[in-house]
């Protein structure tokens, strides 16, 4: 028979270290946005810092947990086979930091779009995933032990299958809106499947991280298995999230190629990127314009030429005012 700290507090240290892992990655992430993007707005700033201050927490609490547990409890199954209000914050920490990140991609949603259906339409299973991880939490009591559990199964499943759901929506919504916004031009297009591929890695990895830990949960109800994938669930969130902001740093306009060089106009300041176009635009022309007095000869050539500037500057006009239209719908995906 194993130790019950094997099937007990055994996944919660695992789960534990990849949590620990990712809060690497995340505080790294938190200051390459503190110092790269200082001029955003204040709203943003301080709910950057939330974040990062809830996923501290929740590793301390969960750090805590298994020290009571493995060393001040050492050698008391009673203990080590009940729950701890300590494992209760877990929910409340996931649950809390799962409704901010997802309310935020559809208020994105909101100004990217312009609908209001579309983002109220996430509301519902957003809402319905932070309920029930409150429930879940609520149920975490002292006297209850792991082989227990599975009594949880209904505000689990709510809770798991709300947030699944949440990130299968937004995902769909912004690679379908993104899609129907491709131009022809290769610039925009490489730049909008950038940002889908983005898109659609950060939405899929929340996604299939919950559901392994819902299914391991209904297939291991009294192991603890399911543990492995919620303990870092959290940590998926925010480091989605901040990807998503810092990304827009390398959403850069200038190359068409991939790794050839980027101008200074990014998805964040579509106003430079308009006015370094413009620039292009003209040394086209001129050049074109210079070329072809060269090689007239005669009134032909003279009508040829200017022909080929008129269509020179048209050509020209078209694709920038289609990366007008790219540089707007961009700046909103960026924030």
């Amino acid at each position: 028979m194993p130790s019950p700290a094997i099937v007990a507090v055994g996944p919660i240290f695992i789960g534990w270290m990849f949590n620990v892992f990712l809060l690497g990655i995340l505080t790294v992430q938190g200051y390459v946005y503190l110092k790269t993007y200082r001029k955003d707005r204040l709203w943003m700033k301080i709910f950057v810092v939330a974040l990062l201050t809830a996923n501290f927490l929740n590793t301390g609490f969960i750090a805590a947990y298994l020290y009571k547990t493995l060393v001040i409890d050492f050698g008391d199954v009673a203990q080590v086979l009940q729950l701890h209000w300590l494992i209760a914050t877990d929910p409340i920490l996931t649950g809390s930091v799962a409704l901010c990140v997802e309310l935020f991609f559809s208020w994105r949603i909101k100004v990217l779009t312009g609908s209001t259906v579309a983002a109220g339409v996430i509301l519902v299973p957003t809402a319905a995933g932070f309920v029930g991880s409150m429930i879940t939490a609520s149920l975490i009591k002292p006297n209850v032990q792991f082989i227990h559990i599975i009594k949880f199964k209904v505000s689990v499943i709510v809770w798991l299958m709300g947030g699944v759901l949440s990130d299968l929506m937004i995902t769909t919504i912004l690679v379908a809106y993104l899609h129907s916004n491709k131009r022809g031009f290769k610039a925009s297009d490489e730049l909008i499947d950038r940002i889908i591929r983005s898109t659609v890695q950060t939405g899929l990895l929340t996604s299939v991280v919950a559901s392994l830990d819902l299914v391991s949960y209904l297939i291991f109800p009294t192991e603890g298995f399911h543990f492995i994938f919620n303990m870092p669930l959290i940590k998926l969130y925010s480091v989605t999230l901040m990807s998503s902001l810092n990304s827009r740093q390398g959403w850069s306009y200038g190359s068409t190629e991939s790794g050839g060089g980027q101008t200074s106009g990014t998805a964040s300041n579509p106003s430079i990127f308009n006015k370094n176009y413009m620039r292009s635009t003209q040394v086209v022309v001129h050049v074109e314009h210079e070329m072809d007095s060269m090689t007239m000869e005669g009134p032909e050539d003279l009508e040829r030429g200017g022909t080929k500037e008129i269509e020179t500057e048209t050509i020209c006009q078209k694709d920038m005012s289609v990366f007008k239209g790219s540089s707007a719908t961009l700046a909103a995906v960026a924030v």
